[in-house]
C-alpha cells in the first residue's frame, strides 16, 4: 500500500494506534491509502492536492532530513512532572 500526501482543507481527526491525531486546515498530512479512501467517501472536500511550490518544499525537506543524522545527545525527554527550574528573584 502506498502512502498518500495531501493538504487538509478542513479539520480532520485521524484515529491511529488507539489514539487521536488532529490535523488542522493547511497542514500537510501523510495518509494510508485506506485512510485516504475513507475520508474521500465521508467528506470529499476535506483534502486537497499539494501545489507545485508545496511539493518542491516537501521534497527539499525530505531530502535534507534523510541526509542529516539524528542528534544523539538528546534523549526522548525528561521525567514526567519535572520542568526546568525557574530562577527566583
Amino acid at each position: 500500500m502506498a502512502d498518500v500526501i495531501r493538504k487538509a482543507l478542513q479539520t480532520i481527526i485521524l484515529y491511529r494506534d488507539g489514539s487521536q491525531k488532529m490535523v488542522t486546515p493547511g497542514e500537510i498530512v501523510t495518509l494510508t491509502e485506506k485512510e485516504h479512501n475513507e475520508l474521500r467517501q465521508i467528506n470529499p472536500d476535506c483534502l486537497g492536492k499539494l501545489d507545485e511550490a508545496e511539493l518542491a518544499l516537501l521534497e527539499k525537506t525530505t531530502a535534507s532530513d534523510s541526509k542529516a543524522e539524528p542528534d544523539k545527545t538528546q534523549g526522548k525527554g525528561g521525567k514526567a512532572g519535572t520542568r526546568g527550574k525557574e530562577e527566583e528573584l
